[in-house]
């Protein structure tokens, strides 16, 4: 596995097409979930990528957003408290039950306490990957919800965790 960490806009129109093609494969197609997946965060200024790629295949992909934007429409009990984002958080099918997840995850936490040291992390996930994330530090701040028919769920992870 080879992994990069990247600023949107060092992305090629190639990566990112990768990116928006293995996001719809699983978010669209797999998921069975009709949402427009393109929605402006990937083109905000200092959003950062984390791209794994396996014999220069795009496999796993994460997406960060610094922790000055907010991200609309997810936290239904948003309080004020600005925290860096991790989201879009996808591995292949074909590379799933290899750890490849786990990677990605540590990966993405490790990358956004180097981007932004000290500042909390919250994701939106969906509600049956809460005890998953929380292996990584992050706890529930939020009920279950639904975001475009998937029960989701709001967690942080405090710096250190």
């Amino acid at each position: 596995m080879e992994w990069q960490l990247r600023h949107q806009r060092d992305l090629s129109t190639q990566e990112l097409y990768d990116v928006l093609a293995l996001r719809a494969a699983v978010f669209v197609v797999e998921q069975d979930c009709s949402y427009l997946d393109p929605d402006g965060q990937d083109l905000v200024d200092d959003v950062h990528h984390l791209l794994g790629f396996d014999d220069g295949q795009l496999v796993a992909a994460a997406r960060l957003l610094p922790p000055e934007h907010p991200v609309p429409g997810h936290r239904p009990d948003a309080t004020e408290t600005r925290h860096v984002h991790l989201g879009r958080i996808v591995v292949a099918g074909t590379h799933r039950g290899t750890g490849l997840g786990r990677e990605l995850v540590a990966r993405s936490v490790a990358a956004g306490e180097q981007l932004w040291p000290g500042v909390p992390q919250e994701m939106a996930a969906q509600a049956h990957l809460a005890d998953f994330y929380g292996r990584f530090g992050f706890a529930s701040v939020s009920g279950v919800y639904d975001w475009d028919g998937i029960d989701h769920v709001d967690l942080v992870r405090t710096t250190g965790a």
